[in-house]
């Protein structure tokens, strides 16, 4: 049986290696395609639609709404999405995804998270 010690090291230990593995895997998305993995994540997320709202892109991926907007400026410098204000509530802006960006997005490596979960989904029950 293992102390209260004991056990709270093996758990920062084990958060360190997941951590490391977090950064690595950031590094391999950035290098490979010039992109974070946020931005890699925003990018997959407003392709799933032809156009989407900053707000409930925010929210589908459980990002805050200035870091999306943040994340969406480097996006864009890219020429990787578009932004569009909305012709009827100049409050809304609408985002959607370019050519450049879905090529960008096919060529990228998968993100940590889907592997995670495909691999989650292996293992037997």
């Amino acid at each position: 049986m293992l102390d209260d010690t004991s056990m709270t090291e093996q758990v920062l230990v084990a958060l360190r290696r997941i951590v490391r593995g977090i950064d690595l895997h950031s590094k391999k998305l950035t290098q490979s395609c010039g992109l974070t993995g946020p931005q890699l994540m925003v990018l997959k997320e407003i392709d799933k639609y032809q156009e989407i709202p900053t707000g409930t892109l925010a929210k589908n991926i459980n990002i805050s709404q200035p870091t999306v907007t943040s994340i969406l400026d480097r996006l864009e410098k890219k020429q990787l999405v578009v932004r569009k204000r909305n012709t009827h509530d100049k409050r809304k802006v609408f985002v959607k995804i370019t050519d450049l960006g879905k090529i960008t997005l096919n060529n990228a490596p998968s993100l940590l998270q889907d592997d995670f979960t495909h691999q989650f989904k292996q293992l037997e029950t």
